[in-house]
């Protein structure tokens, strides 16, 4: 409790001595709002204007020499609030931007998909209505199936994006334009902690509290961006347009065959069928000249390896065999400086 009383006094003495410095021509209302800065204490009431990095709480002014006797990293919240902001901003903008940008492609391409499946769908059922409602109907069935599927990826880039967007207008609603627009809160206020020093940054107190609350929330809020930024979508895009059972044409071209057509079709698959079978020899035939070939390859680099080994070694013993002879030459020219004299047989 003296605590708390001496603490109330210096609140006093400072908002007096704000007062004394203040201009006397400013608006009552002005100055009762600029000493609406920081956020309250509930039970000691004292005044939030510093953040512990190390134990992660905000401090009143006079703590912060003791909290930084202990070795711990003090900063002005405002600071704190901020170096956060812009890093949450950065992630954002280098990892889940990019992100959202693709997923809205793949979703693009998604719709153009299916657009172009509801257009064959038309065209195909506008040839098949003259036919027989049935064949309409298990048209629409297999468009069905495939609009479920396409849907069903959809709804996958839907959930993606929703987390996305949920995340960035967290984000977004941090910023300080935001939150200038609370309204201010009664409360002790003072702009200084002692005199002679510089006037502390005046924030209001819901201002304060967001900014407390994001720079609590920052670490889960990054891990959610690094989650979101580094999952996988696996989103099936390509599905097929042009496969839809066309029965009618198929029952137009069976009932336009005739012996004439199929006889012609028989000698044309026999003509292929020869066709084929030469094909098959000649290609047999070049396999083998390409075996062959290999295999002289093969045995022409052997002969090369092998005279350039001989090469080798036939340098090796005419270096060796002039070596002996120099030798020769130095041992007669000291048998004759001994007046020994050498002769070769």
């Amino acid at each position: 409790n003296n605590k708390i009383d001496q603490t109330i006094d210096n609140i006093d003495i400072k908002t007096n001595q704000q007062s004394i410095n203040q201009p006397v021509n400013q608006p009552v209302n002005q100055q009762f709002n600029q000493q609406q800065s920081f956020p309250l204490e509930i039970i000691s009431g004292r005044l939030l204007t510093h953040y512990d990095e190390t134990a992660g709480i905000a401090i009143p002014q006079n703590a912060v020499e003791q909290h930084r006797a202990m070795g711990n990293v003090v900063y002005p919240l405002v600071e704190s609030y901020k170096s956060r902001y812009e890093r949450l901003r950065t992630i954002l903008t280098s990892k889940l931007l990019p992100k959202r940008e693709r997923l809205l492609q793949l979703r693009r391409h998604l719709l153009n998909t299916s657009t172009e499946i509801a257009a064959v769908r038309k065209g195909i059922e506008r040839e098949t209505m003259t036919d027989a409602e049935q064949i309409i109907e298990r048209l629409r069935a297999v468009e069905s199936m495939r609009q479920s599927a396409i849907t069903h990826q959809i709804l996958q880039l839907e959930e993606e994006l929703e987390s996305i967007e949920r995340l960035a207008k967290r984000v977004e609603l941090a910023r300080d334009d935001n939150i200038n627009n609370y309204a201010g809160s009664s409360g002790i206020v003072f702009t200084s902690s002692a005199p002679g020093i510089s006037p502390i940054e005046q924030i209001k107190l819901p201002k304060a509290t967001s900014m407390v609350e994001l720079i609590q929330q920052f670490a889960d809020i990054a891990t959610q961006i690094e989650k979101l930024s580094t999952k996988q979508i696996n989103v099936q895009i390509d599905f097929p347009t042009d496969d839809f059972p066309k029965e009618t044409s198929e029952r137009l071209e069976i009932i336009s065959r005739s012996d004439r057509y199929m006889h012609a079709v028989n000698v044309k698959d026999h003509m292929l069928w020869v066709a084929l079978q030469e094909k098959q020899k000649t290609e047999e035939l070049l396999n083998d000249e390409r075996q062959l070939s290999s295999e002289y390859a093969i045995e022409v680099s052997e002969w090369a390896n092998i005279a350039s080994n001989l090469s080798d070694d036939l340098q090796t013993l005419k270096l060796e065999n002039e070596k002996l002879d120099r030798r020769n030459q130095e041992l007669v020219e000291i048998l004759r400086r001994h007046n020994l004299y050498y002769l070769s047989s």
